[in-house]
């Protein structure tokens, strides 16, 4: 089995009754993926992005935040609205942990919402 194909059954498993998501990584190759079969199944779709040029060919079917994993004003406009937040971010190294600084912003955001996304 193909990681896209195990990525296609964990995302039908967990997504019932999910209308919106918020995507962090939507434009790295797993995060593509994902990008790809949300919209195949009707869901919305927000990202969160730095260089949103790099989601051009999305920008009519997508709600593009611009802004980085640090911005607590952005993470919360990604978030709020959304039924789910997938998070497909990767490393460049083990120095880089971009994962972990997305996750601490994402935690902190959250933890002070009245009715956080699952």
């Amino acid at each position: 089995m193909t990681l896209l194909n195990k990525i296609a059954l964990k995302y039908n498993s967990v997504m019932s009754g999910v209308k919106t998501v918020a995507l962090l990584g939507s434009t790295g190759k797993v995060g593509g993926w994902v990008l790809e079969m949300a919209l195949e199944r009707k869901h919305q779709v927000k990202a969160l992005v730095r260089k949103p040029e790099k989601l051009d060919a999305y920008k009519d079917r997508i709600e593009i935040v611009q802004g980085g994993i640090k911005d607590e004003d952005k993470m919360l406009e990604l978030v709020t609205g959304a039924d789910v937040v997938i998070s497909t971010l990767g490393s460049p190294s083990n120095s880089v942990l971009i994962m972990k600084t997305a996750a601490e912003t994402l935690v902190k955001v959250l933890s002070e919402m009245d009715n956080p996304p699952r």
